[in-house]
């Protein structure tokens, strides 16, 4: 089993990649000191990242471990078309109401690298169980991460009841190979959004984007590609929201088509 070693930064010195019925994921485990730079440590990762994409794309991603970080019910930058054919619950709920900096930053990070939150977000885990239990109180900075493929894949992700002795519960994952593959030239039928425009909600739409907390970021700490799929995010959610959007059956192929009114 070929295994990509993480920078010294990291307490669990193993990113391996792994093969399951014939089905290969990336697995990643890391443990974030609280008092080191965190900036520094992601420089590091990064590397780690950069090389897993060079060696093998399009390969189911898991990554977890104790982040040190909190992320309060913050949904993530996920858009909402990488809800289709995905496990992952249209809302992100977590008992932790807290949000660090470092969380912040570690959000932003992973979703630059295309990676999506688990926590509270997965069925037996949609309320966001608290994890750790220290001496400040209860908080979920045990974090679990995966890209598109991974959470195609990944049915479950549930909180133990019994902790064995650690302030940490354990985080156990179901999943399954069954992994959905798309492709651009493919006719074969899938479910996706579509917005339609509707004047009478016209109100009751901007007001609901108004009060998005994903425009309530720093333009500063953000790129332009984050801010983008950020606001396209917000869009649409606010469309659902609103009773702007429907689930419609597509044919995939080649044949060019409109940029819908949100682009």
């Amino acid at each position: 089993m070929p295994a990509i070693l993480i920078p010294p930064t990291f307490s669990t010195p193993a990113y391996p990649i792994t093969k399951l019925l014939s089905q290969s994921y990336v697995i990643g485990l890391i443990y974030l000191k609280p008092n080191q730079d965190l900036h520094d440590i992601l420089d590091d990762l990064q590397l780690t990242f950069d090389k897993c994409e060079n060696l093998y794309a399009n390969t189911p991603i898991i990554l977890g471990g104790d982040f040190n970080a909190r992320l309060g019910e913050y949904d993530g930058d996920l858009p909402a078309e990488a809800l289709i054919g995905s496990n992952l619950l249209p809302k992100r709920c977590s008992q932790d109401k807290v949000t660090s900096t470092h969380g912040l930053a570690l959000l932003n990070y992973m979703s630059s690298n295309g990676l999506f939150l688990l926590n509270g977000r997965m069925q037996k885990d949609d309320e966001g169980k608290m994890i750790f239990y220290g001496p400040q109180g209860a908080s979920v900075i045990d974090l679990v991460w995966t890209n598109h493929k991974g959470s195609q894949m990944i049915t479950t992700l549930q909180v133990g009841d019994d902790s064995h002795g650690s302030d940490h519960f354990p985080i156990r994952l179901k999943t399954t190979t069954n992994i959905t593959h798309f492709h651009p030239r493919s006719t074969r039928n899938q479910s996706t959004y579509k917005l339609i425009w509707k004047p009478e909600l016209a109100y009751n739409f901007t007001d609901n984007l108004y009060h998005s907390r994903r425009l309530h970021t720093s333009f500063e700490d953000s790129d332009v590609e984050h801010l983008a799929s950020n606001l396209l995010t917000a869009i649409y959610k606010a469309a659902d929201s609103t009773g702007l959007s429907t689930h419609v059956k597509t044919r995939t192929g080649t044949r060019a088509t409109k940029k819908p009114w949100e682009d």
